[in-house]
């Protein structure tokens, strides 16, 4: 995954956030979290799922509470670096309590920019990734849609036209919004 080498690369500029987030707005696409792994790399350099439709930390991130369990699991299987992984991010999850509250709270966004993004899932989606990238996330991977909607076989001018449409208003937000802020010269879209 892009992500994955590209946080590999360069690290990460803030320690109490992942430096690379992936959103999917209605649960996992097809292949799941395949998507985003690290292949080769270690473990804690794949994506971190955040489920933009919740608002609720707690669910922001799944297992956020239960490390020690996890330290006790790990101790009696030595060899499995995939549980080393995962310890990895929920110790991040737990760091991120203390900026993610912030960082995913939308109402702290002026009416007119979340008005600019729209209303949909994707807008929010999209005003969340501008946040993140604002405060050090290195790499954000945003999905549209329930599984792989852009993956059509049939009737694509319908099919994409519909598509198109419900992304249109949020990415020219983003392209605006991030050149007003003076990010767009620094980051990849």
């Amino acid at each position: 995954s892009l992500g994955s080498w590209v946080t590999y690369g360069l690290g990460s500029e803030n320690q109490n956030l992942p430096g690379f987030v992936v959103m999917t707005p209605f649960g996992y696409p097809t292949a799941g979290a395949q998507s985003w792994t690290s292949a080769f790399l270690p473990g804690v350099y794949q994506g971190t799922f955040i489920d933009p439709n919740e608002t609720d930390v707690e669910r922001l991130v799944h297992n956020i509470r239960n490390n020690n369990l996890n330290r006790r699991y790990q101790q009696k299987r030595q060899e499995e670096s995939v549980i080393e992984a995962q310890i990895q991010s929920y110790e991040l999850a737990f760091r991120m309590q203390t900026e993610a509250a912030e960082a995913f709270d939308l109402s702290k966004e002026p009416e007119h920019i979340r008005k600019q993004y729209g209303g949909s899932a994707y807008g929010r989606q999209l005003l969340l990734a501008r946040r993140l990238l604002e405060r050090g996330v290195r790499f954000v991977q945003c999905w549209q849609g329930k599984g792989q909607p852009w993956d059509s076989h049939d009737n694509l001018p319908r099919h994409h036209r519909n598509l198109a449409r419900i992304t249109d208003q949020p990415i020219a937000a983003l392209l605006e919004d991030l050149k007003q802020r003076g990010m767009l010269d620094d980051t990849l879209v």
